[in-house]
């Protein structure tokens, strides 16, 4: 059998790739050409149409327990305050989400897993105030950093029994609070965003949000765990988290 030249270069080139690891690209994760048309209607009168990608998370047979116990159509009363609980800097009423791993087939990472991303959909409250949606934001986030039991507060109390540490000695450890200014438009409609790191230890969160009326808002919330070994691994699963983040919010629909 005659193999050509150009053929037998790109199997050498393979076998190399394979045998040196020099490229280490995630499988898995959502996967865009099978998902789910999700729809949430808020008595508000405000619609979310969005698709919710298949190959979720294995864990807890997650992917199959959400189509089972996950309406295609959700119908939401935001009025309800049972329904929120405090999720870290917001007030929130969790609607949907899931959760994708990423994963390498040369069983790199911890168990072959180089990360997850995660998606939350929540209607958010707040108290009425004077200020515009990003300023209440900000100051939401400054309380949850800064305030007396905010994150930054505990790292700069330190060890107990020993002098506080100061902003400098902490350094990356400390949570800058985010400024609130970029805004993204997605199908004719603009939403607010910005990207976090460490809002939780280690988690990377990006956040889309719109607002509803004068108490609340709409968040889409997605972050992504990186369990990578080396920073080739680490910037694949960033570069992917975000472009599937991307791909996400290219089929969310908001309309009155």
């Amino acid at each position: 059998m005659k193999i050509n030249n150009a053929l037998f270069t790109v199997i050498i080139m393979g076998i190399l790739a394979n045998l040196l690891g020099c490229k280490t690209t995630p499988t898995r994760g959502p996967d865009f050409l099978d998902t789910r048309i999700k729809v949430i209607h808020l008595n508000t009168g405000l619609s979310i149409h969005y698709e919710m990608p298949g190959n979720m998370t294995s864990m807890f047979n997650y992917g199959e327990r959400y189509t089972l116990e996950s309406s295609s159509t959700l119908q939401v009363d935001i009025s309800d305050a049972s329904k929120y609980e405090q999720d870290y800097w917001r007030n929130a009423y969790y609607i949907d989400g899931a959760t994708w791993d990423y994963e390498s087939k040369k069983n790199k990472g911890i168990a072959g897993q180089l990360g997850s991303l995660n998606v939350r959909i929540s209607v958010n409250r707040h108290e009425e105030h004077n200020g515009s949606l990003p300023e209440h934001i900000e100051a939401a986030y400054e309380k949850f950093l800064n305030g007396p039991n905010g994150l930054n507060t505990e790292m700069r109390q330190g060890v107990e029994g020993e002098a506080p540490l100061s902003d400098e000695e902490l350094g990356d450890l400390i949570v800058r609070t985010p400024t609130i200014k970029d805004t993204r438009e997605y199908n004719g409609v603009t939403l607010l965003t910005w990207s976090i790191a460490n809002e939780h230890p280690g988690r990377y969160f990006h956040y889309f949000v719109y607002p509803i009326d004068a108490q609340h808002f709409l968040s889409l919330r997605f972050y992504h765990v990186i369990t990578a070994k080396n920073n080739h691994e680490v910037n694949e699963v960033h570069s992917r988290a975000e472009q599937d983040i991307e791909q996400f919010m290219q089929r969310v629909t908001i309309s009155k």
